[in-house]
């Protein structure tokens, strides 16, 4: 954490006095799907992890941008996941599916250090009488980013366990989900890739990309299932963890708190 710090005081410190500087307030909305993963015994046939489960993502961060090319933001989250989903089913041909999604909310402190490719990109170009120039409808800057968040965990004594049971003529799937709580907080990596949408020189839009990994699971679910079907049957216990871990997709717009908005390379 210091050593991110040193180098973002470096990189200011050596960009070039005229950059322009300003500060944001940006909203952000979109979606996360959380991953978790799995250990001890399971039956592939049957148990499937990390099936397709997504949930809504807000946040808010107050972005600085110090040179034309960085930025910097920290922000909060109280809509942070960490969770698992397993899809258990019967080994046969009309066999049964289940599908068992968990997920705990983490208040979440979230940081980002980002830096904007100089060269702007721009698309699908107008029709103008006027030949000697070209508007183009899309344009803006592309944008890598990376950053530290925190998360902590509401306090939650304990989570009632889940018992699901399906019959269907021979197939037969019963399932008993026990939660422990690892512990209530802790710091995951984030790495992305951003589109800023440009018009007139200032940003309109930005679409974003990124992968949260944590370091340490907060959330442990042991699964014990049976599942029966005529051709064979199934009993373990298996552990599902999940660390926080989330691919997301974020929309976000630009509100203007002072300072320049504007790019030094004007796009049209």
């Amino acid at each position: 954490m210091y050593q991110c710090i040193l180098i973002v005081m470096f990189v200011i410190l050596i960009e070039p006095a005229q950059a322009q500087s300003g500060l944001f307030v940006r909203p952000n909305i979109g979606l996360q799907r959380y991953f978790g993963y799995l250990s001890g015994q399971y039956d592939r046939s049957t148990m499937k992890i990390n099936s397709w489960n997504e949930a809504l993502d807000y946040s808010l961060h107050i972005e600085y941008k110090y040179a034309e090319r960085y930025r910097i933001s920290l922000g909060y989250t109280g809509f942070a996941l960490s969770g698992t989903s397993v899809r258990l089913r019967t080994n046969s041909i009309n066999g049964i599916e289940m599908e068992l999604a968990s997920a705990i909310q983490l208040r979440q402190i979230q940081s980002r250090f980002s830096y904007i490719v100089p060269r702007p990109w721009q698309a699908i170009p107008r029709r103008r009488t006027d030949k000697t120039s070209k508007v183009y409808r899309l344009n803006g800057r592309v944008e890598f980013f990376s950053g530290l968040d925190v998360a902590f965990l509401k306090p939650v004594d304990t989570l009632p366990d889940r018992v699901f049971s399906f019959d269907s003529g021979p197939d037969t799937l019963r399932t008993h989900t026990r939660y422990h709580l690892l512990r209530s907080g802790g710091v995951s990596l984030t790495l992305g890739v951003s589109v800023r949408f440009n018009r007139r020189g200032k940003e309109r839009m930005m679409m974003s990309v990124f992968y949260r990994q944590g370091f340490r699971p907060h959330l442990q679910q042991t699964i014990t299932y049976y599942a029966s079907a005529p051709a064979r049957t199934v009993q373990l216990q298996t552990d599902v963890l999940s660390r926080g871990s989330v691919l997301a997709l974020n929309l976000s717009y630009p509100l203007r708190l002072y300072g320049s908005d504007r790019s030094t390379t004007t796009l049209p």
